[in-house]
């Protein structure tokens, strides 16, 4: 017998985290692009320990919305599962790097970074081979540093 499932987003807690960054904006707070004379950029976070609180489609959409406002935004997926990166319009089985190879040191983040399908952002893509990178990354360095320092 197979055994269906389907994926439960907690809508209210979507409507949460977007009502929290329509405050925020309208507090002023911007997340503008950096350069000479500009503030640094700003890093948003959407975490939450429990699946399917609509993590992924909060991100990909404040992306796509924090976009289109004209704000410069990088959407970095840390999921070796690539949801944000397929939701975002990049086929994650075609990748040639991605965030593992940042992390690793192979290469940088402008090497690795792809346009959005749709949305006007830049994405960080992520595949399965992220799910490796742990291991690799055991006797590092300042591992925990490394996705900052790259």
């Amino acid at each position: 017998m197979i055994r269906s499932t389907v994926a439960r987003v907690d809508l209210d807690a979507v409507g949460r985290n977007l009502q929290a960054i329509r405050q925020f904006l309208a507090a002023g707070g911007d997340i503008g692009p950096t350069g000479s004379g500009r503030r640094p950029p700003r890093i948003i976070a959407v975490v939450n320990q429990k699946g399917g609180v609509g993590k992924t489609t909060t991100s990909i959409n404040l992306a796509a919305g924090l976009a289109q406002s004209g704000q410069r935004v990088l959407l970095v997926d840390l999921d070796p599962q690539g949801n944000a990166t397929m939701g975002s319009g990049i086929e994650k089985r075609d990748l040639q790097t991605s965030i593992y190879d940042v992390l690793l040191g192979h290469k940088t983040i402008s090497q690795a970074r792809k346009v959005a399908g749709v949305g006007g952002f830049d994405v960080l893509p992520s595949n399965r081979e992220l799910a490796g990178a742990e291991v690799e990354l055991v006797d590092m360095p300042r591992r925990e540093k490394r996705l900052r320092e790259s």
